[in-house]
């Protein structure tokens, strides 16, 4: 297990059971240098990595339940959130400013999204893979 999911375990758990704050946690962690690694390899091989397309899948779902996200597709969201921050920043700007809102999360991630259609095509290669699982 890599250290940046231990991580995000660890801090999950510190939310007991605070939904919103389990929320906010997950897209704080999501926000960070590690999963933009994996889309930009993602991207440059045309492939994702199974236990990275897990671990998105599982975040998705657990959003889409705290926030009800029925309009947006979820996965494409949350990859775009690896990309909404400064890409020179040593962690990423989430991780510098907890305080970020919710919706600043999501605003950011739709911004994202415009200007990267590119990473709609990582959601869909994700969401392809699981129901070919299913």
């Amino acid at each position: 297990m890599s250290l940046w999911y231990e991580n995000l375990i660890l801090s999950l758990c510190d939310c007991g059971d605070n939904r919103m704050e389990q929320a906010q946690c997950i897209l704080r962690y999501l926000s960070m240098r590690v999963p933009r690694l994996w889309w930009e390899r993602g991207l440059s091989t045309g492939r994702i990595d199974k236990t990275h397309a897990s671990i998105i899948r599982m975040f998705s779902k657990e959003l889409s339940s705290i926030l009800h996200l029925e309009n947006d597709s979820t996965i494409a969201l949350l990859i775009a959130l690896a990309f909404a921050n400064d890409p020179h920043a040593e962690i990423g700007l989430s991780a510098i400013d907890e305080g970020n809102s919710i919706e600043d999360y999501l605003m950011r991630a739709r911004e994202k999204l415009k200007e990267r259609p590119d990473l709609v095509k990582i959601a869909a290669m994700i969401e392809n893979e699981s129901q070919r699982d299913a």
